[in-house]
Formats: structure tokens, sequence, C-alpha cells
């Protein structure tokens, strides 16, 4: 082979072009930092190298051990967020490219402002006779007769949207958080995979960035294949990475995910971090990849999900996070609720697509499957009380359509048994004519239950009563229509319609009766069961 040949495949193997000698960076300089709050620092840098493909930042508190901080591309500037308070900060910044590395710049070094005392958060209080209410995704269209953000937030007490709306909305003067800063207002995330697909909506981590500088981030199938989650557009990550967390919470949320309204990191503003399946994902793996493996087992899952509500209390004490998840029909309530509630120990509360099994996904599944998920659900419903914690269940939501009278009759009274607390929120979608998620005033908002008179009582299999001062909710989960004798009196449906006794309720069913105090509660019949049993079944 002549040398005229062999030079270029030398230049190759050297990383050099045919003639030209590729060289590392020159190192940046003029590196400031400058504290413009108690939870942020800026800085900036002059760019002298005119060959790097971008620059690493590395932080620390102590100028004898640096931590990576962060990649960026052709940039000059910084902002770093969520920082504590009154603290001092030390910083370095570095160029690099194909050849490496530049040496690092000068240090620079700011103290962050000390903490501005908290606006008390307004007291929360019912907009409703009937409590609080809530609606996902809900649009001010403008139309004719349709609420407004200003009626919305009269009417509502939480909602849930995607970041761009809330943009939207910002832009418009209509941002429901400014308007009730007392409400659960949260923002969609989706913090467990990337997603090009969703780049306009904002509320997954930046898909290019993540591949072109941390690919390590993402999960592999044995094959080399990425693994979607519920879209086949979506990339898994390792979503309990410390180091993804800390890119996440430290740098993606305040330069990309945050508004000008959550910006502000001393203002408690709702977030909720959506696929929240904390089962094992079902992937192969490579017998050497330990990191895919830990996805593979439901331990590794939940681990992750507490290391990212842990970091993200970490970076924001004031903020508030949810996770959308849901109870399972394949599993009873004593073998998925230790495992729901520890993960959920580690958040603010709990957003679920489905209150019932009506518009639900496993609605298909067995009585006995339906029984787990909803017996689960009352369950978790009193430790999330129990803990203080937000419950935000939906009706409607899983297959987003708006249920009939029927089956929000069953959905209010389901949530009539496991009411309790001020952190609750009813919620069922309702549409316009053209099919829009639409919010408007439905009759059991405007109708008082009073105080709870009693807990949920099972009165026979499968069969619930709550009393009110002013109404009973009663619910069956059996498999069989019931018969239920009310107590003396004149009882109306929210609809205020005339109520006959017996009441007879289908299977999987139930309905709120509105109607004075009463002092006993006869026994239901059920046409499957004798009276002769039924007094076997009084405590």
């Amino acid at each position: 082979m002549k040398a005229k040949q062999i030079a270029p495949l030398v230049a190759l193997l050297l990383g050099t072009s045919f003639g030209q000698t590729k060289t590392r960076p020159a190192v940046p300089s003029n590196l400031t930092a400058t504290a413009v709050s108690s939870t942020q620092i800026n800085l900036s840098w002059t760019d002298n190298p005119t060959n790097e493909t971008g620059f690493t930042i590395n932080r620390t508190k102590d100028p004898t051990a640096w931590y990576y901080l962060a990649k960026v591309g052709h940039t000059t500037s910084y902002v770093n967020g969520g920082l504590r308070a009154s603290t001092t900060y030390y910083y370095r910044v570095q160029a690099h490219n194909s050849a490496g590395s530049s040496t690092w710049s000068n240090t620079a070094s700011a103290t962050t402002h000390r903490a501005p005392t908290p606006t008390p958060t307004p007291t929360l209080s019912p907009t409703q006779l009937g409590g609080r209410f809530g609606f996902p995704h809900p649009n001010f269209t403008g139309a004719t007769g349709a609420m407004t953000a200003q009626q919305f937030v009269q009417v509502f007490d939480a909602a849930m949207h995607n970041p761009d709306k809330f943009r939207r909305w910002i832009n418009a003067g209509t941002d429901i958080r400014k308007l009730n800063p007392a409400g659960v207002d949260a923002k969609h995330v989706s913090l467990r995979t990337i997603d090009h697909s969703y780049a306009s909506v904002g509320d997954h981590p930046d898909y290019n960035w993540i591949h072109t500088y941390h690919p390590e981030w993402i999960l592999h199938d044995a094959s080399g294949h990425t693994i979607p989650l519920f879209e086949s557009t979506e990339e898994s990550l390792d979503f309990g990475n410390p180091a993804y967390l800390d890119w996440v919470f430290g740098t993606w949320f305040p330069q990309r995910y945050f508004d000008s309204t959550d910006r502000d990191v001393n203002l408690q503003t709702w977030y909720v971090q959506d696929n929240g399946d904390i089962q094992a994902m079902n992937i192969k793996c490579a017998t050497n990849d330990t990191v895919c493996q830990k996805y593979a087992t439901a331990a590794g899952v939940q681990a992750a999900f507490k290391a990212l509500f842990d970091k993200f209390h970490q970076w924001y004490p004031n903020k508030r996070i949810m996770l959308s998840t849901g109870t399972l029909s394949y599993m009873t309530p004593a073998e998925q609720l230790p495992s729901m509630e520890g993960v959920l120990a580690h958040a603010d509360g709990y957003f679920s697509e489905c209150l019932i099994n009506d518009h639900c996904y496993w609605n298909s599944q067995p009585n006995s499957g339906k029984r787990n998920a909803l017996k689960a659900t009352l369950q978790l419903a009193d430790w999330l009380a129990s803990k203080n914690k937000t419950f935000f269940p939906n009706v409607g939501m899983g297959d987003g359509t708006q249920p009939t009278q029927a089956q929000t009759n069953y959905g209010w009274a389901f949530f009539n048994l496991l009411r309790r607390g001020d952190k609750q929120f009813f919620s069922k979608v309702t549409q316009d004519s053209t099919g829009l998620w639409q919010p408007r005033i439905y009759p059991e908002m405007q109708l008082p239950l009073g105080q709870p008179l009693e807990k949920r009582q099972q009165i026979s299999p499968n069969v619930y009563r709550r009393t009110f001062a002013q109404a009973i909710a009663y619910v069956n989960l059996s498999d069989s229509a019931v018969s239920i004798n009310l107590p003396t009196g004149i009882w109306k449906n929210s609809l205020r319609q005339i109520v006959t006794s017996p009441l007879t309720l289908a299977s999987f069913s139930g309905l709120t009766v509105y109607g004075r105090k009463v002092a006993h509660y006869p026994m239901p019949v059920s046409s499957s069961l004798t009276r002769h049993r039924l007094r076997n079944l009084v405590r």
C-alpha cells in the first residue's frame, strides 16, 4: 500500500482528518457566578475555543471535591436553580470535543440569598356544598355557555393538565394556579420515559439531549432495542439513577419545564408523575446488564420511584407531587397495598384515572378481580387520609367518555364511602357536544351530605352503607342485585327524584339518597339471601 493511501487511514485511527490535526479545545475563561435569589445562581463565561462541541460544568460546596453538574451545548451561560438559601457554591467549566477536554476554567463562587419568609398557603375550603371536586384536562374554549377559568376556580378545587396548556393560560392571563393559589392544580410530567412525539407538550425530558450526552440513561433489552412502556414511541429510562434525577430537577426543570408561575421555588405548586405502574417491567435483559435487570423486578421499579420522589423533595421542598397509578384486579388488597403504600409514602398524593370499574381498563375482568381493585381503593383511601395525603380519582378518564347518570351515581356513592378529611377530590369527565372535555356544574356538587355519622359499614357480603346527617350512600359490589329497605322518610336522588323503598341496586352499582337524619338502618334483603341467613350476619 502506498503512503498516499495509508495516510487517510492513519488519520482516521488517530481521530484526525487527512491533512488536519484534531485538537482539544481551548479553556473557557472569565467564569462568573451571580446569585439572583435564595435558590438560583447564574453562570457566564467567555467562549475562547472555536472547535468545542459543548461545555461541562462542575459544582461543589468544597473546592477540594468537585461534582458533575451538567453538560451544555454552544452557550456561554447556565442557570443553576433549586439551591439552598444562604449557601456558597463553587463552579468551574471546561470545553470538550471528540479529541478530549480542555483544562478547567477559573473557579467562580456565589452565595445564595437568605430565604424569604414563606407566604402562607391559603387554606382550601370547599367551594361546593357536596365537598371538593376536581377536573382533568379542563378546556376553556370561550364558546357560548362554556365555563371560563375564572368560573372554574369558583367551582373546582383541583385540576390536571399538560405544561403547554398551562403556558397558554399564562399568556391569556387565566392561569388557574394564580386565580386559586390554594387549589391542587397539577401539571403533568413524565420522567420515566423520553418520547420525541411529545416535544410540543413539554412533559418529557429532552429527547435529543439525553441521546447526545447520556445515552447510558436509556434502557435496552437483550437485543439492544429501546424499551417502550405504554406507547410505541416511548423509550424507558433508568429513572432512579441519581445523576439523571439531579439533571432533571437541577437543570431540565428550571430551564425547560418550569413556567413563569412555578419557577418560584418557594411557591407551592403541584405535579402529577405519569406512568405509575410500580410492578416489574416485562423485559428480557442481557445477562450482564444490571441496570435493565433492576427494572425487571417490582422491587427495582419501586426503588426508582422512591428515589425520584425523594430527589424531587430535596430539590423543591415547597412543591408537591402525586403519582398517577391504579389499584390492580389480579392481586388481592393484602398483596398489592404494602408496595403501593411504600411508594406513595414518598409522594404527596395519588392521582387515579379510575375510581370505579366503569370506564376503567379492568372493567372486563371477572367480578372477583373488580372487587380486588375496588376494595384496595377503599383501603388505600383510608391510608392516604391517615397520612394527610391527597387523593384525586376520576370517573370517565380511563376511556375518555362522559359517564352516564347511573355510572355517576355509582361513582359518587363509592366516593362517599371513602371520603375523609379535606384532601379528596371527586372528579368526572363532562363533555360538550363535540366531545371536548369541558367542565360544568352537576347536581351532586350542590347537595350537602352533612357530617358523617358512621364509617362505611358492610351490611351484607360486598354491600356497603355510609350514613351522613343529610344523606346515605349505598354501594353493591356483589354478584347479584340487592334490595335495601330504606329508613322511614322521604328520600331523593341527586336529580331530586323520589327514591322508594326498598331500593334495588344492580351488581356493581350505587346510589346516594338525600333526606332527613334517621336513627335506625334496616338490613338489606338480597335476592340470594334468606332472612334467616341475614340475621346471622348481624354483628
